[in-house]
Formats: structure tokens, sequence, C-alpha cells
């Protein structure tokens, strides 16, 4: 064995033997003189007494407070998505109870998210100005259902029936919920889904239809509707709600239209039938047709859901607005699956 390993086995063998010896010296202590010890401490070097240091107690863990409500946690089913639909509004970040970072980031007017999971229930939404926490424009408790849903921004109105102040200095902030029907058509004829949510603020309650054919019929501002149609690609015309509507000329379609606007007897027709054809020399002219405020074409496919946002100003000059009435299209389901919102 060399010096070096020798000498360090030395001193393990050495430490071991110490070791062993104070191990018995303490046990032949504890045997012969534990009891003459002075109560209350143990003796110093020097005949002192060294008084007895009590226990630091550690502190205990606070435990969750179980009278707090806690919210359902998402299962995938519970889905959420916004879409900002006020005119001359600026960009806002979207906060959901006491998250430090925003859900959805720098949302401008006619951006409509992906869906993202929240369970149902009770949740603070707080929406402020982009990229600015202190600008709070709305901060209340908002009862979100099951399912998917759209939760819309839009402005105070009066739906279109006169008397709102115009422009930036009339700006607000509301945030209603739509829930959606995001499962594919059970229609084997129908196979897709159209939804109208109407978010124009000077526009009164409006109809929608495919050539004389109505889909949507007296949606006001605030509300929603949907029809289930063939796939395919439509022209779609949109008119005051009051107009003359549902004629002989239209077969009675109207009456098929039940409740939520949904169709099962709507077909497609071909863009020559849907065509408007002047009488004939000799043949009476019928009810004068409503010329529509707006046409927007939109295509379908099979197992699609869409959802078409009309939006901004029918009269922008009034408003003192530049954005003037349109309508947004988004695809919310895509081969029976919904849109989730994208990782930053």
């Amino acid at each position: 064995m060399n010096d070096s390993r020798r000498r360090d086995f030395l001193k393990v063998a050495g430490g071991v033997a110490v070791a062993s010896g104070l191990a018995g010296c303490a046990s032949q202590a504890q045997e012969d003189g534990e009891g003459d010890q002075p109560e209350g401490g143990q003796e110093e070097p020097g005949g002192g007494q060294q008084e007895e240091q009590p226990e630091e107690e550690q502190p205990e863990e606070e435990q969750p407070e179980e009278e707090q409500e806690e919210q359902p946690e998402a299962t995938g089913e519970d889905m959420i998505r916004v879409a900002h639909m006020i005119p001359d509004f600026p960009a806002v970040d979207v906060y959901v109870d006491d998250g430090e970072e925003p859900v959805f980031s720098d949302l401008e007017y006619t951006d409509v998210t992906g869906y993202v999971d929240l369970g149902a229930g009770d949740h603070q939404i707080r929406v402020t100005a982009a990229g600015a926490q202190s600008l709070v424009v709305f901060d209340e408790q908002v009862s979100v259902p099951s399912g998917n849903t759209t939760a819309v921004a839009l402005s105070p109105s009066d739906g279109g029936n006169g008397g709102q102040e115009s422009g930036a200095s009339a700006m607000g902030f509301q945030l209603e919920l739509f829930g959606d029907q995001n499962t594919p058509p059970e229609e084997s004829i129908n196979n897709a889904r159209l939804r109208l949510i109407h978010a124009s603020p000077d526009a009164p309650a409006v109809s929608v239809l495919v050539g004389q054919t109505p889909v949507f019929e007296n949606v006001a501002y605030g509300e929603a509707a949907y029809f289930d149609l063939p796939a395919g690609d439509y022209e779609f015309s949109i008119i005051p709600a009051d107009a003359a509507m549902g004629n002989e000329s239209n077969g009675g379609v109207a009456s098929l239209l039940g409740d939520g606007g949904t169709s099962i007897g709507f077909l497609q027709q071909d863009e020559e039938e849907n065509e408007s054809v002047p009488p004939e020399e000799g043949e009476e002219e019928g009810e004068p047709e409503t010329e529509p405020v707006f046409t927007f074409d939109a295509s379908v496919e099979p197992n699609g859901v869409y959802t078409a946002f009309a939006t901004g100003y029918l009269d922008a000059e009034a408003a003192n607005s530049e954005e003037e009435f349109e309508v947004v299209i988004t695809q919310d389901v895509i081969d029976g699956d919904v849109v989730e919102a994208e990782d930053d």
C-alpha cells in the first residue's frame, strides 16, 4: 500500500475509532449520572449551569380556505372567444379573473379571436386599452354558459331609432354573450350552418335574402340567428326588416322558418334563377322589390359553421365616422372542429 492511501485509511480508521469511543462514553454517562443533572439545564464546564433552550416551533403551512368557491376546471368542451365590433373604438386587451397577463392582446376593431378554454360559471372579465392596464373600459363579473360562447364587444345603441350621439365622443363598451351552435348540422342536405350577428349601431332590424328567399328575418341590433343550408357559394342581400317579404312569389318559403331562423327545406338556387327578370310586355308588374342596403358573398363548406357579423355604420357620415357598414365572416368550425386560438 502506498503512503498516500495508507494515510487516508488511517484517517478514516482513526475517525471511526474516535466516534465509537465517544458513543461509548455517552452511553455510560447516561446510565451512571443522567439523573444528577440539575433540572432545567446542563452543567457547564467550571460548575456553571446552562439553561435549557426551548425548541423553536416551525410555522405551520397555511391551508387554503375551503370556504372559497372554486371555479370548475375547463374540460375542452367549455370554450370562449371574443369579437371586437365597436366602430372607432381603440384596440383592447382582455383579462380573465386575476390573471396578470391578458388572455387576448391587441384586439382591434373587426378582429375575432379563436376559442380558448374557460369553464362555465362566473368570471371577472376586465377589458383595458391595449398595452395600458390602468385604462379600464370594462370590469364586470360575467356568467359564462357551458359549451362554446362568443363574447361580442358592442357599442351602446338604440338600434337605429335615432338620438344616438355621434363618433368617438359617444364611445361606450358593452359585452354581449352568444351561445354557439357548433355541432354539425343534422340534415344531410343542409350540411353547413351560418349565423348572423347584428352589430351595426345605427342599423334598424334587418332581414337577409338569397334571391327572394328569406334566410334571416327581423334580426335586431345585438341579436343573432342561425340558418342551416347546403354547402356552396351564395350572394346575400340585406334589407330593412319592415320591407315587404313573403309574398306569393316566394312560394311560402318564409313559413318554413322556425325558431332560431333554421329552415330544413331551403335549397340552393342557381345564380341565374336568383336574378330578377323584368316582366314581359303585357304582363302586370308585381310588387316592387326592395333595394338591398348591402349585399355580400359567402362560400360555405360541408360540416362548416360560420358567423357573419354585420357591423359599421349605415350612415357613417352622420355618425362622424369612417367605419362604413360591412359584413365580417368567420369560420367557427372546420370539419367538425372549432377554430382554437393560436399560441403567441
